[in-house]
């Protein structure tokens, strides 16, 4: 399917032969898949160099929470609701309410 568009490259695309269309779908696709690479990787890197492979999973789990009590607040925590709209049940202890130490997230 033909990209629509306006502007002179989309004027210009009309001349383009087929192989010219797919090599210039190739190399918007190589194009994106080097930014997301070069987008992780710098990412990973921020996010390693402070400390982030040394956090335990009780410190995750303490903003974890402490973000979902903030979405309340405001009111857009709205996980539970997709996970039992995938679901289709609502059971406690299944993965539309995870159990945190003990509890279920409703008693948040």
């Amino acid at each position: 399917m033909e990209r629509q568009g306006s502007g002179l490259l989309a004027s210009l695309g009309k001349y383009l032969t087929d192989r010219q269309k797919l090599q210039r779908l190739v190399l918007e696709i190589l194009l994106e898949i080097a930014m997301v690479v070069v987008f992780l990787k710098a990412y990973n890197g921020v996010r390693n160099q402070f400390g982030s492979a040394k956090c335990t999973p009780q410190f995750a789990l303490g903003h974890a929470l402490q973000v979902i009590r903030t979405e309340r607040v405001f009111g857009i925590f709205w996980e539970q609701e997709i996970q039992v709209s995938q679901q289709g049940t609502h059971r406690p202890g299944t993965a539309a309410t995870p159990q945190v130490r003990g509890h279920a997230l409703d008693t948040l």
